[in-house]
C-alpha cells in the first residue's frame, strides 16, 4: 500500500519545494537589485502582506480535508466551488482592510517605512487576490492526484522567477 502512494508523495514533495522557491528567492532578488537600505522598505510590506496568505493556505487545507472524505470526483467540483467562494468572501475584505490600514501598521516601524512601503503593500494586497488562485490550483491538482502537473506548474513558476532575474542581469550588462 505504501508503494502505491510513493509517486504521489514524491510529486507532492518536489512540487511543494518548487512552489516555495519564488517566495523564498524574491527577497534575495530584491536585496541584490536594490541594496540593503531600499530592500528594507520592501521587506516590511512583504511580511505584512504575507499575513494574507494564511487565508488561501487554510482554505486549501480545508479543501483537501473535504475532498479526502469521498472518492466521488463530481463532489470535488462542489467542494472546490465552495472553497473558492469562502476564500474570496474572507480574502477580499481582509486585503481591503490591510491595504487601507497598512499605512498605520507601517507607521509603527517608522515614517520612512510608511512613506516608502505603503504603495508596495497595497500592490501586494491586490496581488494576493490573484495568488490565491494558485493556492487552489495546486490543491486541485493534488486532489486529482496529478503529481506531474503539480511539479511542472510549480517548476515553471520557479523557473520564471529565476529566469526573469537571469534575463534582467543579461540585459543590464548590454
Amino acid at each position: 500500500e505504501v508503494t502505491e502512494h510513493r509517486g504521489f508523495a514524491l510529486g507532492n514533495y518536489f512540487g511543494g519545494m518548487f512552489g516555495t522557491l519564488p517566495g523564498s528567492l524574491l527577497p534575495i532578488i530584491v536585496l541584490s537589485r536594490l541594496g540593503a537600505i531600499d530592500a528594507a522598505f520592501f521587506y516590511m510590506p512583504m511580511q505584512i502582506a504575507s499575513f494574507l496568505n494564511i487565508i488561501p493556505s487554510s482554505t486549501s487545507q480545508a479543501l483537501i480535508s473535504e475532498a479526502s472524505q469521498t472518492n466521488d470526483r463530481s463532489a470535488y467540483k462542489t467542494h472546490f466551488m465552495n472553497a473558492l467562494t469562502h476564500l474570496y468572501q474572507i480574502l477580499i475584505p481582509a486585503a481591503l482592510i490591510l491595504g487601507t490600514g497598512g499605512w498605520l501598521i507601517l507607521r509603527l516601524y517608522g515614517h520612512a517605512y510608511a512613506e516608502h512601503g505603503y504603495l508596495l503593500l497595497v500592490v501586494l494586497c491586490i496581488s494576493t487576490v490573484f495568488v490565491a488562485i494558485n493556492w487552489l490550483g495546486d490543491t486541485w491538482l493534488n486532489i486529482q492526484k496529478r503529481a506531474k502537473a503539480y511539479i511542472l506548474m510549480n517548476a515553471f513558476n520557479a523557473l520564471a522567477v529565476v529566469g526573469f532575474r537571469s534575463e534582467e542581469r543579461r540585459v543590464g550588462k548590454e
